[in-house]
């Protein structure tokens, strides 16, 4: 059997600030999921593709719960680096506990010159991070993108 592996989220496209991850989201029997089901057996071929996933514990169905990673590895959390394209995904990583990544490729233009919104940006994962009760500091990395 062959494999084909489809890029993060090609399928449904990218979030952003005109499509949130609600409106990306799809259930695991959803059209993509169904129609990608039936290639893959009319083709005989594996097919990993990325999704987000709509399910009421992801932030992706709406939910705030957060979804245990199988298999589990403990401290998995504190090994992941999110890379936060806007203020609002820097809330999320904090929110969840895991790392931010940030860069030269902010999707948000505030008006603002980029070292202010990328200092606010940091500033919002730090505090989001602080408001859910996270132990250890929040780590960030901050790094120039081709």
């Amino acid at each position: 059997t062959e494999l084909v592996v489809f890029p993060e989220l090609s399928i449904s496209g990218a979030v952003s600030e005109h499509r949130p991850p609600r409106e990306i989201a799809e259930t695991l029997d959803g059209p993509s999921i169904t129609r990608i089901a039936e290639l893959a057996v009319r083709r005989d071929v594996s097919i990993v593709v990325g999704l987000a996933e709509r399910d009421a514990m992801s932030p992706f169905g709406g939910g705030s719960g957060m979804q245990r990673i199988e298999p589990h590895s403990p401290g998995l959390r504190s090994r992941i680096w999110w890379g936060a394209g806007n203020r609002d995904s820097a809330e999320w990583a904090g929110r969840m506990g895991v790392n931010l990544m940030s860069s030269t490729l902010l999707t948000e233009d505030r008006g603002l010159p980029f070292d202010e919104l990328q200092a606010q940006q940091i500033d919002a994962f730090r505090e989001a991070w602080r408001g859910a009760g996270h132990a250890g500091e929040p780590r960030v990395s901050v790094r120039n993108s081709p």
